[in-house]
């Protein structure tokens, strides 16, 4: 996995899988049965060796994706109000809590430079 581009490397399926569950299995077979490829036994169990550290180090790219990918399908959840506590401007247009925050700010202004005036 390359960190140019983070975001976009995230965005992909956890192919790194595939490589983990090769390497475990040529692992398993170059520990349990090294004739069959040809290998001692001693310089089986070395690359055996190698084959699990391969697969451990692609599980820990692999598992990057995946816990991004998991919390990214986590929706923020929104409160939702009734359209009668909606105020409506003289448009008909619905103003929501950001402008009523912004109207409250707007008349404690004008209430302070009253005061002070």
């Amino acid at each position: 996995m390359t960190d140019k581009h983070v975001i976009e490397s995230l965005l992909r399926p956890a192919v790194e899988l595939n490589t983990v569950a090769v390497a475990v299995s040529a692992a398993f077979v170059s520990a349990t049965a090294p004739w069959s490829l040809a290998l001692t036994p001693s310089v089986g169990y070395g690359v055996a060796c190698g084959f699990g550290v391969l697969a451990w180090v692609r599980w820990n790219e692999a598992s990057v994706v995946l816990r991004y990918r998991r919390s990214s399908n986590t929706i923020a959840t929104y409160k939702a109000w009734r359209m009668q506590k909606a105020e409506l401007s003289e448009l008909g247009l619905v103003a929501g809590m950001g402008v009523a925050l912004v109207i409250l700010v707007l008349y404690l202004a004008n209430k302070a430079a009253a005061i002070l005036a």
